[in-house]
């Protein structure tokens, strides 16, 4: 499944991404967003969002965090096509905020 913009471009993933894990709604932060920002040896940026992100009630939430490749409490590796088109979109506007 390939997911557009109205102008049927596809969304690319941000080459920061370089991990994508769905806990299938374990936790309100069902999804972690792992970025290439390294904050120590181990540790990563991190962006967490919930099933909901359109709302106030929703929730997306920058974390750091330990980040191995077998991170199995983030729970299952996923790939950006794999996500909605509203969590894609979510994520390039929370990447945006810091160029405001």
């Amino acid at each position: 499944m390939s997911m557009t913009y109205p102008n049927d471009e596809p969304i690319k993933k941000p080459a920061s991404i370089i991990a994508l894990f769905d806990n299938r709604g374990t936790t309100v932060d069902r999804y972690t967003i792992v970025f290439n920002w390294k904050q120590g040896p181990k540790y990563y940026d991190m962006l967490a969002l919930g099933d909901d992100v359109t709302t106030p009630a929703g929730f997306s939430q920058w974390t750091s965090g330990v980040y191995l490749k077998e991170n199995s409490h983030l729970g299952k590796e996923i790939t950006w096509e794999d996500l909605s088109l509203t969590h894609q979109k979510h994520i390039i506007m929370r990447l945006k905020e810091g160029d405001e």
